[in-house]
């Protein structure tokens, strides 16, 4: 008899998978990645939209007339529609009576967000 002899490369074929695996468990890092940055940034947005939307209503209380100044500078508290006389480092919303008009200025993280004059 005649023995047939088979040639294998055994660890080729090791090789091959485990780059296999290697290349689909790093897509499922680079996916997960970016469902990671685009949830942070998504929370970032709607926390300056709604920031956004209370300067705004500061803006049309001033404007309607149902929200008034006494002192010359105010800050809008975020809880309810009053004016205080302190202010978060981080965020607030400056009020100044400039005796003809009124300055609503919105600061979100050190930046200015947004900025209103209403004329008396």
């Amino acid at each position: 008899m005649t023995e047939r002899r088979v040639r294998t490369r055994s660890g080729f074929m090791n090789i091959f998978f485990t780059g296999a695996v290697f290349i689909v468990m790093y897509s499922f890092l680079i996916i997960t990645k970016e469902a990671c940055d685009m949830r942070l940034r998504r929370h970032e947005l709607e926390n300056m939209l709604q920031f956004d939307y209370k300067l705004e209503t500061y803006y049309l209380l001033f404007h309607s007339g149902f929200l008034s100044i006494e002192n010359e500078v105010g800050y809008g508290s975020f809880d309810e529609f009053l004016i205080e006389d302190h202010f978060k480092q981080d965020q607030y919303i400056e009020i100044r009576d400039r005796g003809d008009h009124i300055e609503l200025k919105g600061v979100l993280s050190g930046e200015e967000r947004g900025y209103y004059e209403i004329k008396k």
